[in-house]
C-alpha cells in the first residue's frame, strides 16, 4: 500500500511539475528581436527583468484589450537603473503602438534582426500611458500618428537612456509634443499585475480604422527597448457607427430613387 501511495504521490508531483513548466500558448509569441541587439539576441541585459514572453488580445465591439506577459511587470524592474536614464527616474513602461497592417523590415527567420523605427512597420496609432513609472497602472490616451516617419511621431529608446547597453532605434513612447500627433480619446486604461507578471492595456478604437482590415499590428517595449514584442494578430472587422449610419442612409436614398422610377 505504501508503495502504491508513493507512486501515486510521485505521479501527482510529476504532473504538477509538468504543468508549471509548460509553455503558454500566446496569440502573439515574442519571436521579434529587432535591430541593434548588440549581440545579446532577444533580450538585452537581465532576462529576469526584461524578458517578454507573449501577448493576448481580446475584442468587444470597438474596444480592445491587450495583455502583455513580461518580467518587466515586476516591482524591481519598473524604475530600475535610474543612473542610466536621462531623467534619473529609471526605466519605465513603454507606450503601445498600433496599425491595421504589418510590413516589418527583414526576415522573420532571424527575428527581423535589422528592423527598427527608421525602416520597419509604420505605426499609425499610439496608446500613451499617463505615468510610465507607476507600478499599478492608470489612464491612457489614444493618439493618431500622422507624421511621415515613425521618428516624427515617436520617442525612441535613446531619448530616455544616456548610458549602458540597450536596444536603440526602437519606438518606445508617443511623442505628444509632435505636431503630427493628434488626440483621439482619453478613455483608455492600463494596469500592472506584479503577481502574474502582466501589463494590460484597454482602449476604444472608435473613430479609427484600426479594426477595418481584419488585422491588428502591435509593438511594445519598456523604455530601454531591451526586449521588444512586435507582430500582427487577427482582428474582427468592426465598422464604426458613423460609417454604418452613412451606409444605411445611402441605402434608403437608393430605395427612394428606385420607388420614384417605378
Amino acid at each position: 500500500m505504501k508503495t502504491m501511495a508513493s507512486l501515486a504521490k510521485a505521479f501527482v508531483l510529476s504532473a504538477l511539475v509538468g504543468v508549471s513548466f509548460s509553455s503558454q500558448a500566446y496569440m502573439l509569441a515574442d519571436n521579434y528581436i529587432g535591430g541593434d541587439d548588440h549581440g545579446y539576441g532577444d533580450v538585452i541585459g537581465k532576462k529576469t527583468l526584461f524578458d517578454t514572453h507573449g501577448l493576448n488580445v481580446s475584442y468587444s465591439g470597438s474596444n480592445v484589450t491587450v495583455e502583455i506577459h513580461t518580467n518587466f511587470a515586476k516591482n524591481e524592474a519598473i524604475g530600475s537603473y535610474a543612473s542610466l536614464t536621462k531623467n534619473n527616474l529609471g526605466i519605465g513602461t513603454g507606450d503601445l503602438f498600433l496599425s491595421n497592417s504589418y510590413s516589418p523590415y527583414g526576415s522573420s527567420s532571424n527575428g527581423y534582426l535589422t528592423d527598427k523605427a527608421s525602416n520597419g512597420n509604420f505605426w499609425t496609432y499610439g496608446l500613451a500611458i499617463d505615468d510610465p513609472y507607476s507600478k499599478v497602472g492608470g489612464s491612457a490616451s489614444l493618439y493618431a500618428l500622422t507624421g511621415p516617419t515613425n521618428d516624427s511621431n515617436a520617442l525612441l529608446s535613446e531619448d530616455f537612456l544616456k548610458a549602458g547597453i540597450y536596444r536603440n532605434g526602437q519606438e518606445v513612447a508617443v511623442d505628444k509634443q509632435s505636431p503630427f500627433v493628434n488626440l483621439i480619446n482619453t478613455t483608455g486604461t492600463w494596469s500592472v499585475d506584479t503577481t502574474l507578471n502582466l501589463i494590460s492595456f484597454s482602449f476604444d478604437t472608435a473613430g479609427t480604422d484600426l479594426l477595418s482590415t481584419g488585422e491588428l499590428a502591435l509593438h511594445w517595449a519598456m523604455l530601454c527597448g531591451n526586449d521588444v514584442i512586435e507582430g500582427v494578430v487577427s482582428a474582427p472587422v468592426h465598422v464604426n457607427e458613423p460609417t454604418t449610419i452613412a451606409l444605411i442612409g445611402l441605402g434608403l436614398i437608393g430605395l427612394g430613387l428606385a420607388r420614384r422610377r417605378v
